[in-house]
Formats: structure tokens, C-alpha cells, sequence
């Protein structure tokens, strides 16, 4: 599907074990698991993008082959891992990272596809010799114990695909990414416009501590590229950190302390009504009702009954 192309026919379906897909001259069998709740279980379209933007950039750029060789690379989110697996085949040195349900179909990808014994039983050879080293890794963004294993602990190039599609992992990536990076590392991200809440969430947030350029679509692949799916590089700004967002969360903090204690506060009223409240209609009764004088029968009124 190219540009041109009006619906979003999708590259793949999350309805088949395996994905095949050709990248750098090797042909890559993914394993997927259709069965699966987990959402980093599927070959996502906006890493084949990333991973195709990668093939067709091969000889000049920040991702040419003479830039990315040898240097240190993370996936976060990793998924299947295909754009990771892209970038090993240019010649960096990938850490594919996601939570502990995903590994084991990772670490299969990893070993069936682009393990030196995978490359040459394939007839890959040549790439063994231009092939980076891949290694996977637990790494839970909301977990920031997770962030002190990572070696090492900064990264020349950062990957994400389709990573940011619900706003309560946004704070969490935030946090990741200015952890592994560095004012001299380039970050890479490709992602399917779903929610304009989110994205403007996303913006809004890492443009606190990156700058933004946003990838043409002239520069990407002209058969796996689409309007919805969409590249950026991001750099870091000097001094960055997450104050901003220390800030935002200390006044949600304060703003929910203060409508529970307005709550509180209600209730207290409540309670305190409560026993005047439980007397005034007895009072009105009272007060309603006719009194009799001594000797006085109470009038009965019949009501005639029609036939």
C-alpha cells in the first residue's frame, strides 16, 4: 500500500501465527500469537514502516549503514521486533526490550531470524559479517528498577514502534526515554495516528525535552508508507529532565487532596443536618394536624359509591 492509496489496507492481519516479511534482503518470519490479549505480541504495521524507512535509507543519513554500524541501539516496546531485528541487519548493536509475556516470542524471532546459525542456514552469509549483536531484555516502563539494568545505560539510537496509543503509558515512556538517552543520541518513532487526544498528549509532554522533526512521506518507502502512520525524530535538549512532569503530577496530587477534602468536608455537613432533618417532619405534623376541643367527634366524610 502506497501513498496514494485511500483506505488503510493493512500490511498484516492479527489473525496468523507468523509474518513474513523481506527487509535488507532477508526475508524475516515473525511468530505472532493471534490467541494472545497482549497487544506486543503482534507484527504491528507501523514497524514494518520503520523497519522499510530503515531499508530504503541504507546509504545516506542518520540510519546509513556507514552511521548506524557498531553503535548502540534499544528498542522499548519491542514487540515482535522487527524494527529492532531492521536496524541489527544495518550493523548496530540492538537491545530488543519489552515486559515479561512478550520475551519468549522475541527471543524466538531474535534466534530464528537473525542468530548467526538462522543467517547462515537461510544463505544469508553475507550478512553475517555486517549483522549486529542482538540481546533481549525485560524492561517495564512503569518500573524504574528496570532502568539500572540496562547496559549500558545510554543508547546512540532509540526505537519505538507504536508505542504510544493510551495515555497512561506516556509518563512512563517519558521517563524511559530520558533515561537511555543523551543530548548526542537520535531517537526514532513511528506510530499510528488512532487518538488525536493522545497524540497531542505525546507532543505536549516530550516536547518539554526533545525536539521534533517530523519524517516526509517522500523519504519513506513508497510501498509501506501511509499517511496515518507516522515517523519522527527526536533529539534531546540540553538539560532536559522530567521537572515538567514532576510538576504537572505534584498539582494533580494537590487538586485530588483538596476535592477529597472538599468531600470530606460535605459529608461532615451532612451528618451534622442529619438530626435536624430527622425531626422537622414529625414537628410539621404536628403542627398540621386540627386539634379537637373536648366533646368533639371527628367528622367522617363517606364517599358514595356509584353503580
Amino acid at each position: 500500500m502506497g501513498t496514494g492509496t485511500a483506505a488503510f489496507e493493512r500490511w498484516n492481519t492479527h489473525f496468523s501465527t507468523y509474518v513474513e516479511q523481506e527487509v535488507l534482503g532477508v526475508t524475516l518470519r515473525l511468530a505472532q500469537d493471534p490467541n494472545s490479549e497482549h497487544v506486543g505480541t503482534t507484527v504491528w504495521d507501523a514497524s514494518i514502516v520503520l523497519a522499510k524507512y530503515f531499508e530504503k535509507n541504507i546509504r545516506k543519513g542518520d540510519f546509513s549503514r556507514p552511521k548506524v554500524t557498531g553503535k548502540r541501539a534499544v528498542e522499548l516496546g519491542a514487540g515482535m521486533g522487527l524494527a529492532g531485528l531492521a536496524f541489527a541487519l544495518l550493523g548496530a548493536e540492538v537491545l530488543l526490550t519489552d515486559v515479561k509475556e512478550v520475551l519468549p516470542l522475541l527471543r524466538r524471532n531474535y534466534e530464528n531470524n537473525v542468530s548467526p546459525a538462522a543467517l547462515k542456514a537461510s544463505g544469508s552469509d553475507s550478512h553475517l559479517s555486517s549483522c549486529g549483536g542482538v540481546t533481549v531484555a525485560e524492561l517495564d516502563w512503569s518500573q524504574p528498577q528496570h532502568y539500572s539494568y540496562l547496559r549500558p545505560p545510554t543508547f546512540d539510537y532509540i526505537l519505538a514502534a507504536d508505542c504510544i496509543y493510551h495515555e497512561t503509558l506516556l509518563r512512563h515512556l517519558y521517563r524511559v526515554m530520558l533515561a537511555v538517552t543523551t543530548e548526542r543520541s537520535t531517537v526514532i518513532i513511528a506510530n499510528e495516528r488512532r487518538s488525536e487526544s493522545v497524540q497531542d498528549a505525546f507532543m505536549q509532554l516530550f516536547s518539554h525535552s526533545f525536539t521534533f522533526k517530523k519524517v516526509p512521506l517522500a523519504k519513506q518507502d513508497p510501498d509501506y508508507s501511509h499517511p496515518a502512520i507516522e515517523l519522527y525524530i527526536l533529539r534531546k535538549k540540553k538539560g532536559a529532565s522530567d521537572a515538567n512532569l514532576a510538576a504537572v503530577e505534584a498539582k494533580e496530587a494537590a487538586d485530588q487532596a483538596a476535592e477529597a477534602a472538599t468531600g470530606l468536608g460535605d459529608v461532615q455537613q451532612l451528618a451534622d443536618a442529619l438530626p435536624q432533618l430527622s425531626t422537622e417532619p414529625a414537628q410539621q405534623q404536628q403542627q398540621q394536624q386540627p386539634q379537637l376541643q373536648s366533646g368533639q367527634q371527628p367528622q367522617i366524610v363517606r364517599c358514595k359509591q356509584q353503580i
